[in-house]
This record gives structure tokens, sequence and C-alpha cells, in this order.
């Protein structure tokens, strides 16, 4: 009953999830939220929340996470993490459909800056996996602008000389 519970409850939820215990995290958002749901700090912890589900790769519980987050905080600071998170798990579970209106559009709003640059590579293969080679080859060549270097180049290299190849790009490919 203290004034301070809520700091503290938010305070145990974010250090078990820096510690990768997304678990232990989970039951502290969801302790947060059930007694203090309309404080300051739940929107946050709502986010976080979605994010240990994230995490942990339990994409089915953090898609729905996510959206009640977007639903109910869509102004939140945290919404384009959360549009971009969410349209990460969508693709996970393989809603190619649903996953590219999302990362079309955050790939479309993140030019600048490139927070979002995985949003390219899942985008690019979400394309592949259609058959849309132009598309995939354009969303993977601006994914490997970057560098060879970024994570997952080895297949984002794979799939674009593939994409090249069955455009009959036989040199570029």
């Amino acid at each position: 009953d203290h004034a301070m519970a809520p700091d503290a409850l938010q305070l145990l939820a974010m250090t078990e999830h820096q510690r990768k215990n997304y678990d232990r995290s989970r039951t502290f958002c969801k302790e947060f939220i059930e007694q203090h749901g309309s404080h300051p700090l739940a929107a946050g912890i709502r986010f976080l929340s979605a994010e240990n589900d994230f995490l942990a790769g339990n994409y089915g519980p953090a898609i729905k996470a996510y959206r009640k987050f977007l639903t109910s905080h869509p102004n939140d600071a945290q919404a384009a993490r959360a549009n971009f998170r969410l349209g990460m798990a969508l693709y996970r579970t393989e809603k190619f459909d649903q996953a590219e209106k999302l990362l079309s559009a955050i790939v479309s709003n993140d030019r600048e800056n490139g927070l979002f640059r995985s949003a390219r590579l899942a985008l690019g293969d979400v394309y592949f996996h259609r058959g849309e080679w132009k598309q995939a080859e354009h969303q993977l060549g601006s994914y490997l602008g970057a560098g060879i270097s970024s994570p997952s180049a080895d297949s984002a290299l794979l799939k674009l000389g593939l994409a090249r190849q069955r455009q009959g790009n036989y040199d570029g490919a």
C-alpha cells in the first residue's frame, strides 16, 4: 500500500527483463497491471510485457500484447518500436500478409536513421517466399547496403543472388 509500490514493482520487472529472466519479468508486469493498471507507468509495463514474450520467442502472446498496447496507447513513445516488433512477430509466425503491411510502413518511415533495418531483411524474405523477385531484390539490396557484416548477411546475399537470377540478371546474381 506504500506510495512507492508501483515504482518498486516496475523496477523489479525491468531488472528481471535486463537479466533476461523474461518469465519472472512477465510475472511482475502482470502483477503491476492487476494492481496499478491506471498508473502512469502502466503503458511502459504493458510494452515491457510484450517485449518479454517476444524475446522469449512466445510470438503468439507477443502479437496479442503488442496489439493491445497499440490500441490502448497509440501515441506512446514506444509505439514505433511496438509496430516494428509486431511486424517481426507476425513475420516469424509466417503471417506474411499482415507482416508486410506493418513492415512496409516501417521501412518507408525509417529511411534516414535505419533503426529498424532488419525490417528490410524480413520484408525481402516475405517477397522472396512469394516469388516477387524485384521487390525481394530491392529490400534485400537495401538491407545489405550497410555492408556484408550485417546479421544474416549470408542468407540475404544468397536470396538476393537468387532473386536476381530468377529475373534473368545472371551477372548480377
